[in-house]
């Protein structure tokens, strides 16, 4: 680069001065204001030529200095996440404390070998099963443990999977400045190189429905696969979807919360759910009828957690406003785009650390369903209806009609 700057100074004065040079001939005996004012017009000549020789040397500086900027960052960035990543301690089932929960976080980026996605610190059966799964993927002996053996080949995982930027995405080529037009501009600054935004969505936990509040209701934090995400922008998947007709619950200030995961694949008779959907658990009331104790909506690809509120006996002794401690969910499907709801049946995730019930409403539970499945014919009534008008035709006919 140094010789083609040397060129172009070469060629830069041969033009300056050939001028010069003819003014010379043209005039034999020049007289001393005529010498001192070529004296002055060469001195500007040769400013002028300095001026572009270093704004051609701020051109290459200005063009070479984002790439190292970047590859430094990126080279940084890259040991940092390596040193927190690593795993250093073999573990097996029983084991606790934050190396299990970044092993956790490890097996998850891949659904299937960790589909259910739960981050507790604990190494319980469902993360023995997904070291297991990740040792066969791997080629080495499925034991469920995690030796010397599989802490090589995690940590190479890591490695593998950790992104070529700091904020996981590839940084844009940074833009060429372009030559500066006067003395003031010999060094432009380089622009920043784009990096993408992390999401448009803010990460939230679901909205609890309520509509008689009366004390504050504990509400537990399901560690959860992927997070839930409240949209920002008004488009078609964001617009708000009411709930089914006669579903509405109250808030007693104990309640039970319940995962519905992605992974539990919801579906009425063998078609998956679609966003706008409603799952609902039902509890029954003193007179035998159901009585809607939570509900949610599906979001598709997003897992939700249901809200199941508990009966309050000491507010409203003689009224069963809610789930008594080992009570039976009784689980209800709402499709949207037909309007009409469906009876549904759900399988559970083992009581583990952070998993304390399946099926059986208790205070401040978590349950987490491992598969949910709608069944039958739809009906256009919803479940508190249809036992309300069971219960007319009882008490008046002293039968419930056929």
């Amino acid at each position: 680069m140094n010789s083609k700057f040397f060129v172009a100074a070469i060629i830069l004065v041969a033009v300056f001065f050939l001028p010069i040079k003819s003014t010379f001939a043209q005039t034999t005996t020049p007289t001393s204001q005529e010498l001192e004012a070529m004296m002055k017009q060469l001195q500007e000549q040769v400013k002028q030529l300095q001026k572009q020789i270093l704004q051609l040397q701020a051109t290459q500086t200005t063009i070479s200095e984002p790439a190292s900027t970047a590859s430094e960052a990126m080279q940084n960035a890259t040991k940092a996440q390596e040193t927190s990543a690593a795993l250093t301690e073999p573990m097996n089932r029983g084991t606790s404390g934050t190396e299990v929960q970044k092993l956790q976080k490890l097996l998850k980026e891949d659904s299937e070998i960790y589909p259910e996605g739960i981050v507790t610190g604990y190494f319980g059966s469902l993360t023995e099963a997904a070291v297991r799964r990740f040792q066969e993927k791997r080629g080495i002996q499925a034991t469920g443990m995690v030796d010397t053996e599989t802490l090589a080949q995690l940590n190479k995982r890591t490695k593998e999977s950790i992104p070529t930027s700091p904020l996981g995405t590839t940084p844009t080529t940074p833009a060429v400045p372009a030559v500066p037009s006067s003395p003031t501009s010999l060094r432009t600054t380089p622009a920043v190189p784009a990096t993408s935004a992390t999401s448009k969505s803010i990460l939230a936990t679901t909205p609890t429905p309520v509509t008689l509040p009366k004390a504050p209701a504990v509400q537990a934090t399901i560690p959860i696969t992927q997070p839930i995400l409240v949209p920002t922008s008004t488009s078609k998947s964001s617009v708000a979807v009411p709930p089914p007709p006669g579903w509405s619950v109250v808030n007693t200030g104990i309640n039970h919360t319940i995962a519905v995961t992605v992974s539990s694949n919801p579906s009425v008779n063998g078609a998956s759910l679609e966003s706008g959907d409603y799952i609902g658990v039902f509890y029954r009331a003193i007179d035998g009828n159901l009585k809607v104790g939570g509900f949610s909506r599906w979001e598709g690809s997003k897992n939700i957690n249901i809200t199941a509120w508990g009966d309050d006996v000491i507010i409203t002794p003689n009224v069963k406003d809610g789930f008594a401690s080992g009570e039976q969910f009784v689980w209800k499907i709402w499709k949207n785009r037909e309007q009409k709801f469906y009876s549904a049946t759900a399988s559970f995730l083992p009581k583990e650390v952070g998993v304390t019930a399946t099926n059986a409403w208790e205070p401040n539970g978590i349950s987490v369903v491992s598969e949910l499945k709608g069944t039958g014919v739809g009906t256009t009534i919803s479940a508190s209806v249809l036992d309300s008008i069971g219960s007319f035709f009882k008490n008046l006919f002293g039968a419930t009609p056929k």
